[in-house]
């Protein structure tokens, strides 16, 4: 056998025994996480039968995240409290009978806040939705909040950061938070040069190839727009041209609404 043969031979040899180490290393993680016996069970089947494959699908949607605590119960005690000023019982709201049952029920998921008094605008198309919110962006005075899972720097996005850097020189307080895989597709340069031009701007849970295994499968989906906290958006259409010329199937539908009023208070939390 030659050196090269030899070589290859111990290579491969490497490669399995590291393989072993890496796979039985993540089953001992995966069973001392005490999840659901069924889960633990599929997992490391999935390990078993399928070399380095189940591994790469592991490290991309298996591990469990959920007890990482990426804000603390005391900050969001104190964030909760600045809306409960304008919360209200569910015996002064008075809902139609036909909605009691849904009240309740939102009522009694770890204390939904219900608020009263307040106007909702639907939205069906993006042209709409997207002429109400430039409107609204004009009008601010203190602060605009903006969270969005997908941010692209197209014709649309750039509308929107025109706006946003106008208002920030203006000296309004603009705070954005994109989801750093829903809006993979924009330039990094596209948010920095927000944030050079004074608007705060962060990446919700950043995804650097070394971190890629653990946070690639726990994204912010939200899309919420505050403004002085007296006017929201929210909804299903993210910042994209595809919400204003739609895609090469058809016109993209999605749904939005403009809340002005107490409920406002409800996004900014």
């Amino acid at each position: 056998m030659d050196v090269a043969a030899q070589a290859t031979d111990h290579l491969i040899l490497l490669f399995q025994i590291l393989y072993v180490v890496t796979a039985l290393g993540t089953m001992v993680v995966i069973i001392s996480e005490n999840r659901n016996p069924l889960k633990t069970i599929s997992w490391v089947l999935i390990l078993l039968l399928l070399p380095l494959v189940g591994l790469i699908i592991y490290y991309f949607f298996g591990e469990d995240n959920r007890k990482q605590r990426l804000i603390s119960h005391k900050m969001y005690k104190k964030l909760n409290r600045r809306s409960i000023g304008r919360r209200e019982l569910l015996e002064t709201l008075n809902p139609p009978v036909e909605y009691k049952g849904l009240v309740n029920l939102l009522n009694r998921l770890k204390g939904t806040p219900l608020y009263g008094g307040s106007s909702v605008t639907f939205y069906s198309s993006g042209p709409d939705k997207f002429e109400a919110l430039f409107e609204e962006l004009e009008k601010a005075e203190k602060h605009i909040h903006i969270q969005y899972y997908i941010f692209l720097d197209d014709e649309i996005g750039c509308k929107t950061r025109d706006i946003l850097l106008r208002k920030a020189a203006d000296g309004v307080e603009v705070r954005l938070i994109y989801d750093d895989v829903g809006s993979w597709k924009a330039k990094r340069s596209f948010f920095k040069n927000m944030q050079a031009g004074g608007v705060e701007v962060q990446p919700f849970l950043k995804v650097a190839f070394k971190f890629l295994t653990s946070r690639v499968n726990y994204r912010n989906h939200r899309k919420i727009v505050v403004i002085d906290g007296k006017v929201g958006f929210v909804g299903g259409m993210n910042v994209a041209d595809r919400y204003i010329n739609g895609v090469g199937s058809g016109i993209w539908r999605d749904s939005h609404v403009k809340i002005e009023g107490k409920a406002v208070a409800g996004l900014q939390t």
